[in-house]
């Protein structure tokens, strides 16, 4: 029996994110990221008592919008698989972009699936300097903030015909954006919670719990 053809938003999340990834690692490891020292000391730190998150407890731990898990931990696994720190800054962010954009391109292509706007959207976020005048945190989480944004949007004109699986995508990147900049996303996911909840109640708590799941996961 032959096997079924990938769905096309899938074909574009896929050719999407290998685009972005190739374009963001070219990028950041020519441009490289600002407060790279303190940033590059920070997974390695964590690289060396892995699992045991840095500067917790410390004055001026939420400065940068902390967390920042997936970029700790994102980098202190390449630095134990031989990735130097600063490099391994470079690659997770590299990543956590090119994941944004891609996710960002297939909200936009299920919103506006007969045009081409996801093309024009996705390439607005890929090609945007943004990224490169921001500490990590803020440039890792800003393509995350927008797929909110379009999710809740797709969310809305779905109402009761958004699908479950959706619903869990929705929750896990704006558990994955918290765990990132906690401040920023808390309030855009705050704003989006409440928006959705009188038109898909209980999908709206599937997010909401997913959200919480990938948050205190990561």
């Amino acid at each position: 029996m032959p096997s079924s053809p990938l769905p096309r938003v899938v074909k574009i999340f896929l050719a999407v994110f290998f685009a972005a990834l190739i374009f963001q690692t070219y990028t950041w490891l020519h441009v490289g990221p600002i407060d790279e020292a303190s940033w590059s000391s920070a997974i390695k730190n964590t690289s060396e008592h892995f699992l045991i998150h840095p500067g917790i407890g410390e004055p001026g731990y939420f400065a940068y919008g902390y967390p920042a898990t997936p970029i700790h931990f994102g980098g202190a696994l390449l630095v134990r698989s031989g990735v130097s720190p600063e490099t391994s800054l470079q690659l997770i962010l590299a990543f956590c972009v090119a994941l944004g954009v891609a996710l960002a391109a297939a909200f936009l292509y299920q919103l506006r699936p007969q045009s081409l706007w996801w093309l024009a959207g996705s390439a607005t976020l890929l090609f945007t300097t943004d990224y490169y005048r921001s500490t990590p945190a803020s440039s890792a989480v800003l393509p995350l903030i927008v797929c909110m944004v379009l999710a809740t949007l797709y969310a809305f004109e779905q109402r009761e015909a958004f699908r479950k699986s959706w619903a869990v995508l929705f929750g896990c990147i704006v558990g994955l954006a918290l765990a990132t900049r906690l401040d920023i996303s808390g309030a855009v996911a705050l704003a989006s919670f409440l928006f959705l909840l009188p038109f898909i109640k209980e999908k709206a708590l599937a997010i909401g719990g997913c959200a919480l799941l990938t948050f205190f996961i990561l």
